[in-house]
């Protein structure tokens, strides 16, 4: 882009955190600035640049990058500890960036990082059911006892369903029953087919031999982990002390049950952590640090 200045550029994903192979795709993430004069402009505005030709590679706007990093988006925060090794670029602007990481902190990262986990869980769950039980035949709207059109939009149909049984005709909610059931079956049958037709061909190698999606259940171990250790200790050591444990998942090192175990106390260690962190951050302070960085 245009004027675009980068005061802060790493390695991210697997390279960052350790578990990287020789066959892994390099990742880079980062922030820059654009002078003030092309901030002010009406008719443009820099949230983020994406250069996808050779690598993965992602800069985001200073603006964009601390409201993510506030908001303890997991992704985004975990950037700010990267480790000398990791970090291709460093300005003097980026330091102050980096010097000033523990505004950010916030008890907002139990949220965060344990949405990001759940998020994980379930995909993996919705793909070990796709590999054991896929859907056999696209539904039609016949087998469901369905005319060829909808007679109801979706709102409608849910607001049938969920009315007080005197307010609806019995003929009526049953027909929304099976609107509802045919529209479920459609949206699992369409996502399936992406599901299997998108995903990577070795991925999908590894999802068939071990049972369930390796990556996924890295990651979801991954976040667990992480965001403890910022939540107890306000700083994430890379490469991840627990590297070696992600590897052994990566590689499949565990059934899906011992995993699923594993993860259940994680869980329960990670609800019951103690934490310093502010319950959320000074806004003040990081719009300070905000016009610093630009010197304005």
């Amino acid at each position: 882009m245009k004027n675009l200045k980068i005061i802060f550029e790493t390695k991210a994903g697997s390279h960052l955190y350790g578990t990287n192979t020789i066959s892994s795709d390099m990742d880079y993430r980062g922030v820059g600035v654009v002078p003030i004069k092309d901030m002010l402009d009406p008719f443009q505005e820099f949230n983020q640049f994406e250069d996808n030709e050779s690598d993965d590679r992602i800069i985001y706007g200073l603006k964009k990058f601390m409201k993510l990093a506030s908001d303890m988006n997991p992704n985004v925060c975990e950037l700010l500890y990267a480790n000398e090794n990791s970090i291709i670029k460093l300005t003097k602007q980026g330091k102050i960036l980096l010097d000033n990481r523990n505004l950010f902190l916030s008890q907002l990262a139990r949220k965060t990082f344990f949405g990001y986990a759940v998020a994980q869980l379930k995909r993996i769950e919705l793909h070990k059911n796709y590999l054991l039980n896929p859907p056999k035949n696209k539904p039609n709207r016949e087998d469901y006892g369905l005319p060829a059109m909808p007679n109801f939009g979706l709102e409608k149909i849910v607001n049938m369903i969920h009315s007080p049984q005197e307010t609806i005709a019995p003929e009526w909610r049953e027909y929304a029953l099976k609107e509802k059931s045919y529209r479920d079956a459609s949206d699992n049958y369409q996502k399936y087919e992406q599901w299997k037709n998108n995903r990577n061909p070795k991925r999908a190698l590894l999802e068939e031999k071990w049972g369930y999606d390796l990556k996924h259940s890295n990651h979801l171990y991954r976040l667990l982990t992480e965001g403890r250790e910022l939540l107890e200790t306000g700083n994430i050591v890379f490469p991840l002390r627990n590297v070696d444990k992600l590897k052994f998942i990566l590689n499949g090192g565990m059934t899906y049950n011992d995993l699923m175990e594993e993860v259940n106390e994680l869980n329960k260690l990670f609800e019951n952590c103690k934490s310093n962190l502010p319950n959320k951050p000074n806004i003040n302070k990081l719009k300070e640090l905000y016009y610093k960085i630009l010197g304005i």
